[in-house]
């Protein structure tokens, strides 16, 4: 997986930010999350550890432009 200021690419697919309408997370053991990402064509399943989640979710806000 690779995670681009304005997209990601995953196992299974590669999509802008911009497509994107929500991303979901599980926590499924200490450290590694079950990520979903959904955009209009379909659900992207992606395993993802701690630090990849907080790495796709701060670019995806930087992205987007949420302010805190």
């Amino acid at each position: 997986m690779i995670i681009y200021k304005n997209a990601i690419k995953t196992e299974r697919a590669f999509i802008l930010f911009s497509n994107i309408q929500h991303i979901s997370w599980r926590l499924e053991f200490k450290k590694d999350y079950e990520v979903k990402i959904y955009s209009n064509a379909q659900v992207i399943i992606q395993p993802m550890s701690d630090n990849e989640l907080e790495d796709l979710l701060g670019r995806y806000q930087e992205c987007m432009g949420v302010q805190v």
